[in-house]
């Protein structure tokens, strides 16, 4: 059986989203200024992609790997979630490097983000059936990282759920944000001490299942619904 790694997301809406892509233009030309080579452009297509594999700034719910027959399930359930589930605000909190050297744009986590992002594990994890995502958007392969993470909550987390940016009461490794640049070959970082999350709070009201591409990005929303309960 063929299989398919897809993200289940929020979406921006049309302002907060070109200002999302002006932000990741400025920290691209920062990298690309300091002798660090871009692995893609938000609202450009992922290299090698086409005109059809254009980069769409994005908040991850929950990354999976599933059999591309059962990618209509999910679709359906989605639009089961978003039939349910209410629009909410994201606040813009902060902007901050990943461990690669990626900056992202992250929210203040809130009830409604945790809730939506159970609401999505319920209904869509299932459909996994198991399966793990050959590799995270740093590339790591993820069976490895279940072998041999020093992190026993991230390796709980990859085993449960196949991600590990799950909130539990547990551990919450749960931080909606936005990734605006990656560095494509290493782990070097521009300077972040000016940028900041204002002017990029929004209303929650669109999700989507989308197909991936290295890096973590989306590259193809295979469908998208708009929050209505």
């Amino acid at each position: 059986m063929s299989t398919s790694t897809i993200d289940v997301v929020t979406l921006l809406p049309g302002p907060v989203r070109e200002q999302a892509l002006r932000l990741g233009e400025n920290l691209r030309g920062r990298m690309v200024a300091a002798g660090i080579e871009p692995a893609f452009a938000l609202g450009s297509p992922f290299p090698g992609a086409g005109r059809h594999g254009v980069c769409e700034p994005h908040v991850s719910l929950l990354m999976l790997e599933v059999g591309t027959a059962d990618i209509p399930d999910a679709v359906a359930a989605l639009a089961d979630i978003a039939r349910a589930r209410a629009p909410f605000a994201a606040i813009g909190e902060y902007v901050a490097h990943n461990p690669q050297g990626a900056p992202e744009l992250f929210f203040k986590v809130s009830a409604e983000w945790r809730e939506l992002q159970r609401a999505v594990i319920d209904r869509i994890e299932p459909l996994r059936r198991g399966r793990l995502r050959p590799a995270d958007p740093a590339g790591h392969s993820v069976a490895a990282l279940i072998r041999t993470s020093a992190d026993p909550d991230q390796v709980r987390q990859l085993s449960r759920y196949g991600y590990d940016e799950v909130y539990e009461e547990a551990a919450d490794r749960f931080r909606p944000h936005v990734t605006l640049a990656w560095p494509a070959m290493r782990r070097e970082s521009v300077d972040l001490s000016d940028v900041s999350a204002d002017g990029l709070d929004h209303v929650v009201s669109e999700v989507a299942v989308a197909a991936m591409r290295p890096y973590g990005t989306c590259t193809k929303i295979l469908s998208r619904k708009q929050l209505i309960g």
